[in-house]
């Protein structure tokens, strides 16, 4: 059995905003809201796991509910300080049903059907996988007081984005080994990537953008009305 795992315990914050960003409106609901409703829509049937901050359990109960989804059908559970502590706390929390996984982020609410589907049949080929796009502008190394050390090839860089599938059992085995070395990665791709495992690339959303700073919530709101997914459809 598939599931999927949405991140909702960050602090947002380079958002600016006092409490979670996820909670902050876009096309009339909370990010996270449409976060959930798209990914119930992406998946159709895959039971759910939301990982939320300590405190916000009632946050995310309603956030449940205001997108629509069955409150029975989405496990609630407690996140961690960082990025990694959530996903190992998931799958602690995880049915042992579950023997694949998507993990994506609450603040992407633009998850479409076509991605999912993409991760899916890299599955087929891959223990793990994940979305990315090229890099289109130049990028420079640059030394401690901003001063250019070198242009960095482009041609073999991808920004990657979530949902990143994996296989339970190896995802569990590589956070548990973390946890043992003291290993910290921004994603668990990196996390594979550190003890050896190859990790598959399939083509991203350009949509798919991470809410993150003010500037992101008006583009996101035109991003869901240019893929017809605003509440009135």
């Amino acid at each position: 059995m598939i599931g999927m795992v949405i991140l909702a315990a960050g602090t947002g914050k380079r958002m600016g905003a006092s409490g979670n960003k996820l909670f902050l409106p876009l096309a009339g609901q909370p990010v996270l809201s449409l976060t959930l409703r798209h990914a119930a829509r992406a998946l159709p049937g895959a039971p759910m796991m939301l990982v939320c901050r300590s405190g916000e359990e009632e946050l995310a109960r309603q956030a449940v509910v205001t997108a629509g989804l069955d409150e029975a059908s989405v496990i609630i559970t407690e996140g961690g300080p960082e990025r990694q502590d959530s996903v190992r706390l998931a799958l602690a929390a995880m049915p042992s049903t579950w023997d694949q996984v998507l993990i994506h982020d609450g603040a992407r609410p633009i998850l479409r059907e076509e991605l999912v589907q993409r991760l899916i049949g890299g599955l087929l080929q891959a223990p793990a996988v994940v979305p990315a796009l090229p890099v289109t502008d130049t990028v420079k190394r640059v030394d401690g007081q901003g001063y250019i050390l070198e242009t960095v090839p482009r041609a073999d860089l991808r920004r990657v984005q979530t949902p990143q599938a994996f296989e339970v059992s190896l995802l569990q085995q590589c956070h548990a080994r973390a946890v043992t070395e003291g290993r910290a990665v921004t994603d668990d791709a990196a996390l594979l990537e550190a003890y050896g495992e190859r990790v598959l690339t399939v083509a991203g959303d350009p949509y798919n953008i991470k809410v993150t700073v003010p500037t992101d919530l008006p583009l996101a709101d035109l991003y869901l009305k240019e893929c017809g997914l605003c509440e009135s459809d």
